[in-house]
């Protein structure tokens, strides 16, 4: 399991500001003091448990609405050295503005790599309908409210995985593509163009 060397950043996009409350407890709660109490666990029990647990910092910001969220992310985007979010949370239904289907296109016209969850307490629109807009993606769920502590803390974790190995995957072709045209420029320098 890959860690992270810096924290992961994630996005809540909710009206909601007690949303933004409850995921900052799960994922607080998930990533050092499940370290710290899989260490007394052990400890107490004399167990030598080789149950694995991330050491993995999140950090949190919030936005109330679609175009705030978008704003924050080309904000961040257009510095040097800027942070990239891993993850957001999107509220499906926003009062203001866009929903949630209209500002996940917006945000991966930003980033296209951005992993998101669909946040919905009720059926506004069926699966066909969330596929029809945003078409067949692997960088989306859909979690039902309320939430469960335990599956928000596993989709982090796994959807946390997907990103870095797909960054990890990317930044390895490009090196790739790099070697092979430097050695494509190399032959023919050597041996020049024949053609």
């Amino acid at each position: 399991m890959l860690e992270p060397s810096e924290p992961i950043n994630i996005l809540v996009v909710d009206d909601n500001p007690a949303i933004h409350d409850d995921l900052r407890k799960i994922l607080s709660i998930s990533d050092q003091k499940s370290q710290d109490l899989e260490v007394i666990k052990n400890q107490m029990f004399e167990s030598k448990s080789t149950q694995y647990v991330p050491k993995i910092k999140y950090e949190i910001d919030s936005a109330i609405n679609g175009a705030q969220a978008l704003a924050m992310m080309e904000k961040c985007y257009s510095q040097p050295g800027h942070k990239r979010y891993t993850l957001v949370f999107m509220d499906i239904v926003m009062p203001i503005g866009w929903d949630g289907v209209e500002t996940t296109k917006r945000l991966w016209n930003v980033d296209p790599d951005l992993q998101v969850v669909i946040c919905s307490a009720y059926s506004e629109y069926s699966w066909e309908s969330i596929v029809e807009k945003l078409g067949y993606n692997d960088n989306f769920l859909i979690l039902k409210k309320p939430f469960e502590k335990s599956e928000i803390a596993q989709m982090v974790c796994c959807l946390t995985q997907k990103w870095l190995l797909s960054q990890q995957a990317g930044h390895k072709y490009d090196r790739l593509h790099q070697e092979v045209m430097q050695l494509s420029k190399d032959i023919i320098q050597k041996y020049g163009d024949k053609n």
